[in-house]
């Protein structure tokens, strides 16, 4: 029996990852269309996860309390699920238009995370009594004009 050379083993290997990768695909699709119910509930716990784990790195950067210095809601009181990313120049909607109507919150709170990691400072947070207030305001005055 010869002896196997260099390339012939790396080949195999090759064959073999190449097999390995195969049969995961078509596993998991198999696995997926049995377990459709199942593999949905996984997905969704993931997605939320990861909603989560954003969420929870820009409101690092931006701080967990409310940017406005005037807020009525004392800060031992301020619950920080009533907090909210807002746009600090107002351009939101804007900025929502760029990306695209059929983005998920995931992408579009990436993005505010990649801006946010960039050192931009066009995000604040607010409570979502004075983000509700700054927007009333800013629909007020636009109709005065």
């Amino acid at each position: 029996m010869p002896m196997p050379t260099s390339s012939s083993r790396k080949n195999d290997r090759h064959r073999k990852t190449e097999h390995r990768k195969l049969w995961k695909k078509v596993y998991s699709l198999e696995y997926r269309v049995d377990n459709l119910e199942k593999t949905k509930v996984i997905e969704r716990k993931s997605r939320l996860k990861r909603h989560d784990e954003i969420l929870k790195e820009i409101f690092d950067i931006l701080g967990r309390e409310c940017s406005n210095p005037d807020c009525p809601i004392p800060k031992e009181k301020m619950n920080p699920i009533a907090l909210q990313i807002d746009h600090v120049n107002n351009d939101g909607a804007k900025d929502r238009k760029v990306y695209g109507v059929k983005a998920t919150s995931n992408q579009y709170y990436r993005r505010i995370l990649k801006k946010l990691k960039e050192g931009s400072k066009d995000y604040q947070t607010l409570c979502a009594y004075c983000n509700w207030v700054k927007g009333y305001e800013q629909r007020r005055s636009r109709r005065l004009k």
